[in-house]
C-alpha cells in the first residue's frame, strides 16, 4: 500500500484475492433460480475487522468487528469493486452486531470509493446506537455520491433485514 499526500492508494498485490468469480446473469430465468436458491457464501475476503462474500446472484455480505480502519476499508472496497464489477445491481446486507467504532478515516475511505458501483438497497442490522449514527452518516454521502436509488434501512436482526433485501429485489427487478 502506498500512502502520500494524505490519500492511500491500494496496489494489486495489498489484496488477496479469493475464487473471485463475476456473476453475469444470462437471463431473467436464471436470475430466478439464483435468487430462489438457499444462500451460498461465494468469493470471501477478509481483513482484521472486515469480512465480505457473496451471496449470488445480487447480494454483498459485509460483517464488521471491533474497531474499523481506513486500511480494512481501503483492501476491502478494492476486493469490492472487483466483485462486483460485471453485476447489473448490488444489494448489500451490513451485519454491524459486533462493530466497537468506525473511524472517521474509515467513513471517508468507504464515502470516496464508491462511484460506478450499482447500489440499489442497503439493509444494515445489528448496530449499536453510536454506530447506527456514523453509519448513517456514512450512507447519507455514500447516496450523495452514487446517485442510484439505493434506499438505507436500520434492523435490529437478520431476519428483518433479509425481508426488507427480498422486497428491494422484488423493486428491483421488477418480478
Amino acid at each position: 500500500m502506498l500512502t502520500g499526500r494524505g490519500k492511500t492508494v491500494l496496489r494489486s498485490d495489498d489484496v488477496r484475492r479469493v475464487d473471485v468469480l463475476p456473476y453475469a446473469f444470462r437471463s431473467q430465468e436464471d436470475y430466478m433460480v439464483q435468487a430462489s436458491q438457499a444462500p451460498q457464501r461465494v468469493s470471501e475476503f477478509s481483513t482484521a475487522h472486515l469480512t465480505i462474500w457473496l451471496e449470488p446472484p445480487d447480494l454483498v455480505r459485509i460483517c464488521s468487528r471491533g474497531e474499523v480502519g481506513e486500511d480494512d476499508v481501503v483492501k476491502t472496497m478494492g476486493y469490492f469493486r472487483e466483485l462486483v464489477k460485471t453485476m447489473p445491481y448490488v444489494l448489500m446486507l451490513v451485519d454491524m452486531s459486533q462493530q466497537k467504532h468506525i473511524t472517521s478515516q474509515a467513513r471517508k475511505a468507504a464515502a470516496g470509493s464508491v462511484a460506478g458501483i450499482p447500489y440499489r438497497g442497503t439493509a444494515l442490522y445489528g448496530a449499536p446506537f453510536a454506530t447506527r449514527i456514523a453509519a448513517q452518516m456514512t450512507m447519507t454521502v455514500v447516496n450523495a455520491v452514487v446517485r442510484n436509488e439505493n434506499p438505507t434501512q436500520f434492523f435490529e436482526g437478520e431476519a428483518e433485514a433479509r425481508a426488507w433485501i427480498e422486497a428491494r429485489r422484488r423493486k428491483v427487478t421488477g418480478s
